[in-house]
């Protein structure tokens, strides 16, 4: 099993989505990562080359981020945001916390 997780910048992130890309079982994927300002939260867009396979996913402690997708053998992979701390179980992803204590790794067989 491998281990890493997305490299996302969230310096700015409040005012432009972080977009970049990265191979998963050998294949490109482009990723956006934005803040929800008016519900207040992380979520995600997921490209395969220009093809939008996932829009506006809410990143949500512990959930698979990438989970409705299916093709692209992404079924194999998981990118669950995880906590070294634990306190996100009781906080859930904040804007303080995510990508300090909580990151998302990335799973793959």
């Amino acid at each position: 099993m491998e281990l890493s997780y997305l490299p996302i910048d969230k310096s700015d992130i409040d005012k432009e989505p972080d977009r970049f890309a990265i191979d998963i079982l050998n294949e490109e994927f482009i990723f956006e990562i934005f803040w929800n300002n008016e519900e207040s939260f992380y979520s995600l867009n997921l490209y395969k080359g220009e093809e939008l396979i996932l829009a506006g996913r809410r990143i949500t402690y512990g959930i698979d981020m990438i989970a409705p997708v299916i093709s692209y053998g992404l079924d194999k992979v998981a990118i669950i945001p995880f906590d070294k701390t634990g306190q996100a179980e009781k906080t859930g992803i904040t804007k303080e916390n995510f990508m300090e204590s909580v990151l998302p790794v990335i799973l793959s067989d």
